[in-house]
């Protein structure tokens, strides 16, 4: 997984590109499991990427993405925010928001 910061992030808004974003907090204890889950998903799909970003260092963003919680998957396309999803249980929830945005 790519670990994005306020830079990166405002490169991909700023270059209208296309970005799978993972939001999270290091002492969120379900943001660990669906990192875990994530990476399953990334070594089974060769090419897919998706960065994460912890949210506790772009509140900016989090209140512009109206992210309400974590962990959180969004799918931003041409610059924009397209789609969030909040539940991550197990590898298929990841599987099926990556395929549809990837």
């Amino acid at each position: 997984m790519l670990a994005f910061g306020k830079q990166e992030l405002e490169a991909v808004l700023e270059e209208k590109r296309d970005q799978l974003l993972f939001f999270y907090t290091p002492m969120c204890g379900g943001c660990q499991v669906a990192r875990e889950m994530i990476e399953l998903v990334l070594k089974g799909e060769a090419g897919l990427q998706i960065a994460e970003i912890d949210l506790n260092y772009i509140p900016d963003y989090a209140s512009q993405f109206e992210i309400e919680s974590v962990p959180a998957l969004v799918a931003i396309r041409n610059g924009e925010l397209i789609a969030k999803r909040y539940e991550i249980n197990n590898v298929m929830d990841v599987f099926e928001f990556t395929s549809k945005f990837a």
